[in-house]
């Protein structure tokens, strides 16, 4: 173990620990589409689970990382059940492995905050509409418009979670800026004492949903 870092007064988390060693006892969980299935795997004997869909990584990339036994190093986040949650990792002649950076995801997700409350408003409309005029028509075409009723209910719904997400998330953002810009900037340290070349800095860094 490279490093821990106790954190104090944070529900999510006990501490930053920065592991280093092989990645051993690599198993990924199937699922459809692959790039959202979960890892686990050990590094210095401590197990290490993560989601590829939101560490922007693949699993024949990791994969690789441990049939080669290569040494990487590990960010993650220690949990108050003693499981340990990865936020990034890098291995030396690979992409970073990492979650968005807190300042990247709240900008995205106020780039996709309009879009979610056009479709909410749209299917919102379009259900009143279609329920209203569904009171008024014969009633051989009330079953039409009460099927485009209930699709527009659909989209209004979908829109609606869409939306409570995006606004969990930004909350999270904003509740949790320290642990995660303590998170960004140990991440940083390592990476800059590592060997990966500048340019496999990806965008995605990191971030704890």
């Amino acid at each position: 173990m490279a490093e821990t870092i106790p954190l104090e007064r944070n529900g999510r988390a006990l501490a930053i620990k920065v592991l280093e060693g092989a990645i051993e006892h690599y198993r990924v969980a199937v699922t459809i589409p692959a790039t959202q299935g979960r890892v686990r795997f050990l590094v210095d004997g401590t197990r290490v689970d993560g989601e590829l869909r939101w560490l922007h990584a693949d699993s024949q990339s990791l994969r690789a990382m441990a049939d080669e036994r290569a040494r990487i190093t590990a960010g993650t986040y220690q949990k108050a059940d003693g499981t340990h949650e990865l936020d990034w990792l890098i291995c030396p002649g690979y992409p970073i492995v990492a979650r968005q950076s807190r300042e990247a995801l709240i900008r995205q997700t106020w780039r996709e905050m309009p879009t979610t409350l056009k479709f909410l408003g749209f299917g919102s409309t379009v259900a009143g509409l279609m329920f209203l005029l569904m009171l008024k028509v014969p009633p051989g075409w009330a079953p039409l418009f009460a099927i485009a009723g209930v699709l527009a209910v659909c989209v209004a719904a979908f829109a609606l979670l869409m939306g409570i997400d995006e606004i969990a998330t930004l909350w999270s953002c904003f509740r949790r800026r320290r642990v995660l810009e303590l998170m960004e900037s140990v991440r940083d340290r390592y990476l800059a004492q590592s060997a990966v070349p500048a340019q496999e800095h990806s965008t995605g860094e990191s971030h704890v949903r």
